[in-house]
């Protein structure tokens, strides 16, 4: 008799749950594209697919989550300069991972102090320029 007093209270615990109730979601904000998987799981997207250069921001679910970014393009140069707002942004060497072809810029990162620095700089910015005028919106 007791077990089952107890379903309803269990019931509403597992429909409470984000993990297992969450549908997947996709916004756009201005020109950003935000999407959520069914585990919370959420990665903010500016460009799409055909454009030169796609900056992409990731976090893990909880108020833990983890942050990750990715600088994908083709600038047509091997390093180029990235500005915010015609300021040179300066991205520490030992935090920032640029795997890449001759023609392909990648810059990635997982370490959580230079996401931060990094996303404080876009926050206060409009544009991110890579290279010779290769631009992606702030804007959202």
């Amino acid at each position: 008799m007791r077990l089952l007093r107890l379903i309803p209270c269990l019931l509403a615990a597992i429909a409470a749950d984000p993990a297992i109730s969450a549908e997947p979601t996709i916004d756009v904000y201005h020109d950003w594209g935000v999407g959520c998987d069914n585990v919370l799981t959420c990665t903010a997207q500016t460009g799409e697919w055909g454009d030169d250069i796609r900056l992409s921001i990731a976090r893990q679910p909880g108020p833990a989550g983890e942050l990750s970014v990715e600088l994908v393009g083709w600038p047509g140069q091997r390093q180029p300069v990235i500005k915010v707002d015609g300021v040179p942004l300066v991205l520490p060497r030992g935090a920032w991972g640029s795997p890449g072809d001759a023609d392909e810029i990648r810059l990635s990162t997982t370490d959580q102090d230079a996401i931060r620095a990094f996303l404080a700089t876009l926050r206060r910015g409009r544009q991110l320029t890579v290279g010779t005028g290769h631009k992606v919106s702030l804007h959202g």
